[in-house]
């Protein structure tokens, strides 16, 4: 996710259009395992879509049974984002 958001927020250049399919691990004690797999598909439209992956990432936290709050904050001369909480999960790949 880390990638994803650095190319969205930190490159002189627009993201390229398309899909990226990530994977998330979020703790669930009713889960066999203690985890659940949540997947999530992150559109980039190929231009400035920073209120799109907003949308998006707000929508995933709410999912997830997280406060659906994200933000983008001005951090120098290069943009950065950040979410207003702790993400819980884990979005290592198995």
């Amino acid at each position: 996710m880390a990638g994803v958001l650095d190319s969205v927020t930190k490159s002189k250049e627009m993201p390229n259009a398309g899909f990226q399919r990530l994977k998330f691990y979020i703790r669930d004690d009713a889960a066999p395992e203690g985890v659940t797999m949540v997947p999530f598909t992150l559109k980039t439209t190929g231009g400035d879509c920073r209120n799109l992956v907003a949308r998006q990432l707000s929508q995933l936290f709410k999912d997830v049974g997280i406060a659906p709050d994200f933000r983008w904050e001005k951090a120098g001369p290069a943009r950065c984002c950040s979410p207003s909480h702790r993400m819980p999960f884990d979005s290592r790949k198995k």
